[in-house]
């Protein structure tokens, strides 16, 4: 009898299935860079509709505070976008720190390259509009300016308001602590006999054998 029980009598072995394909590294490299793409797009989106409405309500405000006969409109038209910058980054500083997405590093990055370009559109938007140009262009972009100093800020605040130790901004805007924590056998590290989770692992806990300080000193 054949050792084979699937072999048909003088025949080759029954093939082995085909397996499926791996897909390689530059397919799968390709592939989360078009998930990148998607799910950094709608920030930088965002971004420039706000400096659409940015250059809208620079337009609107410069008409309201400024008469005919006014001889100082172009300084009043600067300080009014460089205060719509300025409320504009904290927005959306805000906004970041609650959705920082599973990179933040990547979506601070595509922010800020949002708020530049957000900024450009704005004067551009308010300059069609009507508003005079720019006697500081510096007033333009003040907008990222604050994104990253509020960014910067509250990020510095998290880390020293810690307890526990610095820590870097999560997904959720919270700050996530780093990886140090309570020794096994520490007074915080909890009871003797339990698993303890100390930077990512687990610890399993014993107490010394009764007796074992005892038999140390009489040594």
């Amino acid at each position: 009898m054949s050792q084979y029980p699937d072999r048909p009598a003088g025949g080759a072995p029954p093939e082995a299935p085909p397996q499926p394909e791996r897909p390689s590294r530059a397919v799968s490299r390709a592939a989360g860079g078009r998930h990148g793409v998607r799910v950094e797009l709608p920030p930088f989106l965002a971004c420039l509709a706000g400096g659409v409405v940015v250059g809208v309500l620079w337009r609107l405000l410069w008409s309201l505070a400024t008469g005919p006969g006014d001889t100082e409109r172009a300084v009043t038209g600067d300080g009014i976008l460089a205060g719509l910058g300025v409320l504009a980054g904290i927005v959306t500083a805000a906004l970041f720190l609650v959705r920082s997405g599973p990179a933040p590093a990547r979506r601070f990055g595509v922010v800020l390259v949002g708020t530049v370009a957000g900024s450009g559109l704005a004067w551009a938007v308010g300059v069609l509009l009507g508003t005079p140009s720019l006697g500081a262009v510096g007033a333009a972009f003040l907008w990222p300016l604050a994104t990253a100093g509020v960014t910067f800020a509250a990020t510095g605040i998290a880390v020293f308001m810690s307890p526990t130790g610095p820590g870097l901004i999560g997904s959720g805007g919270s700050p996530v602590i780093g990886a140090e924590g309570p020794v096994p056998g520490d007074p915080g590290a909890g009871p003797p006999g339990q698993e303890q989770q100390v930077g990512g692992r687990q610890f399993h806990v014993e107490a010394p054998p009764p007796g074992a300080d005892q038999d140390r000193r009489e040594a």
